[in-house]
């Protein structure tokens, strides 16, 4: 359902991270992480980051992320 690249990025988000930050550490353009992040936003049919947090806490998705940033960083 999500690919490495969307829990990596959730992952990082969730910890904290900024766009920017998340985009540095994935090796991606700001702009890429807005896009993956509004795409997930979509998928999900949530209005905004908040809401989106909730919805992937709902599927289990915290818990099922942690360590998958190494794994789509190489």
């Amino acid at each position: 359902m999500f690919t490495p690249r969307e829990k990596a990025l959730v992952e990082l988000l969730a910890a904290g991270h900024t766009d920017a930050s998340a985009a540095r550490r994935l090796g991606l353009s700001p702009r890429t992480v807005s896009y993956t992040v509004q795409s997930l936003m979509d998928r999900l049919e949530v209005e905004n980051r908040f809401q989106l947090g909730l919805a992937l806490g709902m599927l289990g998705l915290d818990k099922a992320m942690e360590g998958t940033t190494e794994d789509a960083i190489g």
